[in-house]
């Protein structure tokens, strides 16, 4: 008896100390706190003010604040502002002349949030910064701890000796002919001919973010684990992405929108959570190359864009490889290797039209999806794609499909029955030999008015005749054979 009473006495001992011990934590408030534009502050009693201008934090806080009166200072003093992952920090909408110093922001999306406010003062905080719509606000002195600053439209703002993960933020306006060499950060708006290179950008908001921002040259970076798009390109034309490692970027790992005739080539993307590359409204003329893309949803996504060239890419893993929806036209996609993706090889769908597909490789990919799709070419003329599944003969041995792949309601009308890996291997059967010289010396000095013309030979400049070029390019590829 002793024993059970002595055992339920040292339970219930247990138990008061563990309520205790978890019960041991700051009281949150309830509710939004507020400074009102009458000077009041409504929901907390840790902020203080004996003017109704200088506000001061008098212990640490645990939920957002809005503020709603202007001329104001709103002085953390070091103490914290702690949230729960999700919400604004502290919201300024519709604010001016409001400074905000000396605190320490923790898990908001965004530690700051101006929406259209102007003539403000972000300095000495640790916190992110989102500024949307706002313009002529002051940012300075700031410390961004595996987060950074988000800006959309918005102009005229200083934003000076702010430092992200150790590494200055480097946020230029209207400025031209610089080379950007050390940063943790890089936000470019009304700038042109500007270089970022060689840079290591990680755990931030954004890695190289461009708006209205016109031949520069964005190379040889290692873009980690950003919280949204690695590069983003917005309304900026005749830039260059080469040669850049994007891994783990929470959203794409390069963002087009309403970007024209720039070049995105030669980059390593992979894992990126949302598309390894995106081409969305508007993002027209531009040219995407000799990517390796995997581990994303998409590796290219094209959205209501057009006349855009997609070639020489690696596309492996991804869940799909490229999709063209809501009006995505006149696109031309070429020499791509497409290969095992779970949902889909390519999809085109929402009114997508007049796009050209051929020399492409779709090897292993579960499926293609056609939907409300009109008008698209899967071939050059006379030579389409290969594609893994096709069961079809080759009756002559010319290396193209005796039949059609169909696509139900579509279909390839020349589809290759090898990998399409060089143009000199005329004849498709993955060797460069005898053979393929043979056929381009049958149809030597024609051209496509004339009875031995051979179209498969046409593979040099100038087009339209078979002749030395043509032939001499054969040559220089002679002996080689295809590999996996």
């Amino acid at each position: 008896m002793k024993k059970l009473l002595s055992t339920v006495m040292l339970a219930s001992l247990i138990v008061n100390m563990l309520t205790l011990l978890f019960n041991v934590q700051p009281v949150e408030a309830s509710e939004t706190i507020y400074i009102r534009a009458d000077g009041s502050v409504e929901g907390t009693t840790q902020i203080s003010s004996l003017n109704n201008i200088t506000y001061m934090f008098t212990g640490n806080i645990y939920d957002s604040i809005v503020v709603e009166r202007d001329s104001i200072i709103l002085d953390g003093q070091g103490y914290l502002l702690q949230g729960s992952g999700s919400g604004y920090g502290i919201t300024l909408s519709g604010r001016n002349n409001v400074t905000l110093k000396n605190i320490e922001i923790n898990a908001f999306i965004y530690g700051v949030n101006l929406w259209f406010s102007s003539g403000n003062t972000i300095t000495n905080n640790h916190a992110s910064v989102r500024v949307f719509g706002s313009d002529n606000n002051n940012i300075s002195g700031n410390s961004f701890v595996n987060n950074g600053l988000y800006i959309w439209d918005s102009f005229g703002n200083v934003v000076v000796d702010n430092l992200v993960n150790g590494k200055p933020l480097v946020y230029l306006e209207d400025c031209s002919d610089l080379v950007i060499e050390d940063a943790g950060q890089v936000l470019l708006f009304n700038c042109n001919r500007i270089r970022v290179e060689n840079l290591s950008l990680s755990n931030t908001d954004s890695g190289v973010y461009l708006w209205n921002t016109n031949d520069t040259i964005i190379t040889g970076n290692n873009i980690t684990n950003i919280d949204g798009d690695g590069v983003t390109l917005y309304v900026s034309s005749n830039n260059i992405v080469s040669g850049n490692n994007i891994i783990n970027s929470d959203d794409d790992g390069v963002y087009l929108k309403s970007a024209s005739n720039n070049t995105i080539s030669g980059n390593i993307l992979t894992g990126n959570g949302h598309n390894g590359i995106s081409l969305d409204i508007s993002a027209n003329n531009n040219t995407v190359s000799s990517n390796s893309i995997t581990g994303s949803f998409a590796g290219i996504d094209c959205n209501n864009s057009s006349s855009c060239n997609i070639f020489n890419n690696n596309i492996m893993m991804n869940r799909r490889g490229i999709t063209f929806h809501h009006a995505a036209s006149n696109n031309n996609v070429f020499n791509n290797n497409i290969t095992t993706h779970e949902l889909l090889g390519i999809g085109v769908f929402d009114g997508s039209f007049n796009n050209t597909i051929y020399h492409n490789n779709f090897i292993n990919n579960h499926q293609f999806l056609l939907y409300n799709a009109g008008n698209n070419t899967w071939d050059n003329g006379c030579e389409g794609n290969f594609w893994s599944d096709y069961a079809g003969s080759d009756s002559d041995g010319d290396g193209i499909g005796d039949t059609p792949y169909d696509m139900l309601g579509d279909q390839d009308n020349y589809p290759l029955m090898n990998p399409y890996w060089n143009p000199s291997d005329i004849n498709h059967d993955l060797i460069v030999d005898i053979f393929d010289v043979v056929r381009a010396a049958g149809a030597y000095d024609s051209t496509p008015s004339d009875p031995e013309w051979n179209p498969h030979c046409d593979i040099a400049e100038a087009y339209g005749i078979i002749d030395i070029f043509d032939i001499v390019t054969i040559a220089m590829s002679y002996g080689k054979e295809y590999v996996p």
